[in-house]
């Protein structure tokens, strides 16, 4: 019958919580005062003489200076108070008891003896020290003992050969035993992992994997790079099943953690209790987005199928049993093991968006293997290969096999001796391939030791060889914001080859993006540098991860003179989520700079495209080398062009458009410094109404055009051109273009006079007034025309008291002219007024337009009679002069 012993103070009432604890494998990111306060089984620390309970030599308490003062007499039988026993899977067995049974020479008693000598009636002494043994039926051990007097816990400690006591209280004692079945084997331990529900994973016939010791240079194979990681912000803990709820504020007094001012340490895990056997398979964790697998988002699960045999002898600072348990971290994939001497982990890979269970090759690296620790592979457990680093003999590797014929690998560091995290001696590479498991193994002192004490698991992306130099950087150029995997490399700046160059959008933006995978490794730098041509103006910058993680804020993006450098925070270099195999993508969103700068700067060469190349450096420094690549050349290529569009109208209606003329395009020939005809015609679209042609800058042009118009329309007159140069145009343009009529419509103008009728005295002679008439047609020729007035008896109408006479030239062409009178005898310019909404008057002239919509123009001169002395006649005779036309 095995015998298991534990102490506690009544600690069984509390709900088993979760807490983590600190081992030889220590955490990079604990705290300096945490590590030296809590050591693993290669430097353990003897808890302070201050803090420890005395040591008694049995049935003597002279020696315990807190013992209480009060005096009791012996023979007085109020001084002695009852123990009341419960223990339902063993008994308990006073001291006193065997003292008795000795006397008697019976030592040999069975499980039906043992438990009638627990019902006997005993009773202590006040301040007396009460010790007992725990006895264990068969296939139960001892999880917790208690004690309780009036309501109030009892310390009870665990001394010498598995005996506890206490001191007996004045008052009624109840002490309590509490049983679970037995799980642990005697045999070897690894045994136990080997049999029942998990022989079906190990395969029937012995192969060990292979464990390699390899030079820091040693190349590793690229298949396994991807390694899951902790990416701050990102990677969550969900999922976690069998947690206890009060488990990590019991560790935490356990370990004093709160005591040394780490109060918030047991709010960073989760703890699961593994004294329940039937907890079995039923403890796990997710951890989400850990990392980035051919596309998928992946998503970590932690299992724990077995555990072997658990501790009940490390006694925490507040003198209970540390409750054996596994701590799962918020903040990192890690898990400390606690009072356990090995515990069976299963890792596999979900899809983050389906769900759907994934199959990743990969590897991890363990680190801080020290004091004992170490772990184990059977065969058909998802490991392909181990490696560590030669020229040490930190780490031993052994193989062997099972007694169902499992075979096995297993890396152990020794007892005694202890590393750092980044201690590469204390490192074992694994590369994994679909799922993978292993036994953990956390030393002797995670069974044998008494103080506080847990192994630390942790693992890194890092290797113990190398994966570098990493591949070279790729560059593509595309649309703004476009998918990579739409852009392409665009390396020839050809425009007939596979790879012509991008053409510029109208808007002129447009994305480069610089793809870089990076490998596992211990890197000191990592910085993409971009110069960016002189016509190219930046814009903004962003770094995503393949799937579209943005992670820009882990790198610092600055623009100097055109140089676009993006730097990789030192935190995150520092990180495994930077180098599990994840592809970066730098993307830079540029725009091109004014025509006149790309014109100004010699990217013409021949033909109507301009060329510009592109070419960015990545440099990656580890402690290894220092790598420098530069990426393809990538290039573009954009036009320097403007639509041109001609409307063309009638000079005297622009309602009345155009469309039979014929334009054609000079382009300006540098060498010969004039304009030369391109044999290009601008096309008429019935729908814009326009005429239109794509002007495009080349060397040999510079941008400057002639437009001619070398056909009119049917019926009007021809001869536009203008001078034009497109860098001169910010955007598309439209000119106008007005004809006139060949044979221009006819309009007329009508003068009247008005003067007093009885102002005329006819023996003066008849009054006669003349008009002038010049100006110019729609055309711009100039006409002048002249006609007359004469009053004669009865040939003129009467208004009130004046005399109304009226002339009218007609056939004048369309177009603007001025009216006057000229001067006459006896009468003077009195005023003169306009008479249709076409005519303006000036000074003593009026100005008629005539144009189609108002071909007739009125206006009316009046007069006054100035003189009455003398005697004058006034005549007029109109001449006629005939024109003949010739050939």
């Amino acid at each position: 019958m095995k015998k298991r012993v534990i102490s506690g103070v009544f600690a069984v009432l509390l709900a088993v919580s979760a807490v983590t604890g600190i081992s030889a494998a220590s955490d990079m990111e604990l705290s300096g005062e945490l590590q030296e306060t809590f050591q693993d089984e290669t430097e353990e620390k003897e808890i302070p003489i201050e803090e420890q309970e005395p040591e008694f030599s049995e049935g003597d308490s002279s020696e315990f200076e807190e013992s209480p003062e009060t005096d009791f007499e012996q023979d007085s039988a109020e001084d002695y108070f009852e123990v009341i026993t419960s223990a339902d899977q063993g008994v308990i067995v006073f001291e006193a008891d065997l003292l008795n049974l000795e006397k008697s020479s019976k030592t040999d008693l069975s499980e039906e003896e043992l438990q009638q000598l627990q019902e006997q009636e005993h009773t202590f002494q006040a301040g007396e020290i009460v010790g007992f043994y725990i006895q264990p039926f068969d296939g139960y051990e001892c999880r917790e003992v208690m004690a309780e007097s009036e309501g109030e816990n009892i310390s009870v400690t665990l001394g010498e050969n598995q005996k506890y006591e206490f001191f007996m209280p004045q008052g009624q004692v109840l002490l309590r035993a509490e049983f679970e079945k037995d799980h642990e084997e005697t045999a070897e331990e690894a045994d136990i992992f080997t049999d029942g529900k998990e022989t079906e994973d190990v395969a029937a016939a012995a192969r060990t994997v292979a464990v390699k010791a390899v030079a820091e240079n040693y190349k590793m194979r690229a298949e396994y790079a991807f390694a899951y990681a902790f990416r701050k912000g990102v990677t969550k803990l969900t999922e976690v099943r069998g947690a206890s709820a009060n488990l990590p504020s019991k560790l935490d007094a356990q370990f004093g953690w709160s005591q040394k001012g780490m109060t918030n340490y047991k709010n960073t895990f989760s703890a699961c209790s593994i004294q329940n056997a039937d907890q079995k398979g039923k403890i796990s964790v997710k951890y989400t987005n850990v990392g980035e697998y051919k596309g998928k988002i992946v998503d970590l699960r932690i299992t724990v199928p077995e555990w072997g045999a658990v501790s009940y002898s490390h006694i925490g600072v507040d003198d209970t049993v540390i409750s054996p348990c596994i701590l799962f971290y918020n903040d990192r994939i890690a898990f400390s093991t606690v009072s356990a001497g090995s515990v069976r982990f299963k890792f596999e890979f979900f899809d983050h968006a389906t769900g759907n269970q994934i199959y990743p090759k990969g590897h991890v690296t363990m680190m801080d293997l020290d004091g004992g620790q170490g772990f184990r592979v059977y065969d058909g457990w998802g490991v392909d290969a181990m490696y560590i680093r030669s020229g040490y003999k930190h780490l031993q590797a052994t193989t062997g096999t099972t007694s169902n014929g499992g075979a096995y690998t297993e890396v152990r560091a020794p007892e005694g001796v202890a590393t750092e995290i980044d201690d590469v001696k204390g490192w074992c590479h694994v590369d994994f391939n679909k799922s993978f498991t292993l036994n953990w193994l956390a030393g002797e002192a995670g069974l044998n030791g008494v103080n506080p004490y847990t192994a630390f698991f942790m693992s890194g992306a890092q290797t113990v060889g190398t994966y570098e130099p990493n591949e070279k950087p790729e560059k593509k150029v595309g649309n703004t914001n476009a998918a990579y995997s739409d852009m392409t490399r665009h390396e020839s700046e050809s425009d007939t080859a596979e790879e012509k160059p991008y053409h510029i959008p109208k808007n002129r933006e447009f994305d480069y993006v610089i793809a870089q995978t990076v490998l596992p490794g211990d890197y000191k730098k990592f910085e993409l540098t971009d110069k960016l041509d002189s016509c190219l103006e930046y814009r903004s910058a962003s770094v995503k991860t393949a799937l579209g993680n943005d992670v820009t804020q882990r790198f610092t993006v600055s623009n100097a003179q055109n140089t676009v450098k993006f730097t990789a925070a030192d935190s995150f270099l520092k990180s495994d989520a930077m180098c599990n195999n994840v592809t970066y993508y730098f993307r830079i969103h540029v725009k091109v700079k004014a025509d006149r700068v790309v014109a100004g700067h010699g990217h013409y060469k021949d033909g109507m495209y301009y060329h510009i190349s592109n070419q960015a450096e990545r440099r990656l420094e580890s402690s290894r080398m220092t790598d420098v690549k530069k990426t393809n050349v990538s290039w573009v290529r954009g036009s320097i062009e403007r639509n041109c569009s001609i409307q063309k109208t009638d000079v005297a209606d622009a309602n009345i458009i155009l469309s039979d003329a014929v334009f054609e395009v000079y382009e300006w020939n540098e060498q010969k410094k004039n304009y030369t005809s391109a044999g290009q015609r601008l096309s008429y679209s019935e729908k814009t109404k326009t005429y239109s042609k794509k002007l495009q800058y080349t060397g040999q042009n510079k941008g400057k055009f002639r437009l001619v118009e070398t056909q009119a329309p049917a019926g009007y007159i021809g001869g536009w051109k203008k001078d034009i140069s497109i860098l001169d145009m910010e955007q598309d343009f439209t000119l106008k273009a007005e004809n006139t009529l060949a044979r221009l419509p006819y309009g007329e103008i009508t003068v009247t006079k008005k003067i007093l009728e009885k102002d005329i005295i006819w023996a003066h002679g008849n009054p006669v007034f003349r008009f002038i008439i010049t100006g110019k047609d729609q055309r711009g020729m100039e006409h002048s025309y002249e006609n007359y007035v004469e009053f004669e008896k009865g040939n003129y109408n009467k208004q009130d008291d004046y005399a109304i006479l009226s002339c009218t030239i007609s056939r004048i062409p369309l177009g603007r002219y001025t009216i006057s009178e000229k001067e006459t005898l006896r009468y003077r310019f009195q005023d003169v007024t306009a008479d249709t909404s076409n005519v303006q008057i000036t000074g003593k002239d009026g100005i008629a337009v005539l144009d189609r919509e108002n071909k007739t123009a009125k206006l009316t001169f009046t007069n006054i009679k100035t003189r009455y002395d003398g005697y004058s006649h006034t005549d007029i005779v109109r001449n006629i002069i005939p024109v003949k036309k010739t050939e």
